[in-house]
């Protein structure tokens, strides 16, 4: 969901 310098913006989590 958010944006931790990774591509996810509109999951719920980065990296994972």
């Amino acid at each position: 969901g958010r944006n931790v310098g990774h591509y996810a913006v509109n999951v719920d989590d980065d990296e994972v």
